[in-house]
């Protein structure tokens, strides 16, 4: 479900073009890391504890994945969130960005930890920031 979930999430919503993103898509390279099934990878977590013991043998062995999609399930966002903020720091020399995030998708609610690659991420900021208005529109939270 949870995979499947998330799937629907990006196809239907993030992959969805907006005004306020001057008629392109909310994220426009995730449909494009889906449609690829090498690109990326899911781990469900049940814990902090599971998260914490597993998190360096995940990233040594899905490194060559754009994005890693967790979802860590006994544990709020805001301890996600600091989670994520320290695993920045600790793994900031391994290009890996950590990003929490609460969603609730097809009625479901999912704390996920997407784990990028730091480089990709700044250059598609740059390049969309050069190069469109993607930033350049105020964006309205759903």
């Amino acid at each position: 479900m949870f995979e499947q979930d998330v799937k629907d999430w990006v196809y239907n919503y993030l992959n969805e073009e907006v005004g306020y993103r001057s008629g392109m898509p909310r994220c426009p390279y995730a449909k494009e890391v889906l449609d690829d099934e090498n690109a990326y990878q899911f781990h469900t977590f049940n814990n902090e504890g599971e998260l914490n013991r597993d998190i360096g043998y995940i990233l040594g062995r899905h490194h060559d994945k754009r994005v890693i999609i967790c979802q860590v399930i006994d544990m709020n966002v805001d301890t996600l969130e600091t989670i994520s903020q320290i695993y920045n720091q600790y793994y900031s020399g391994q290009d890996k960005l950590f990003i929490a995030e609460q969603h609730e998708i097809n009625g479901n609610t999912y704390n996920l930890l997407l784990i990028h690659s730091r480089k990709e991420m700044e250059d598609a900021i740059q390049y969309l920031k050069e190069n469109t208005n993607f930033y350049r529109e105020k964006a309205s939270v759903k």
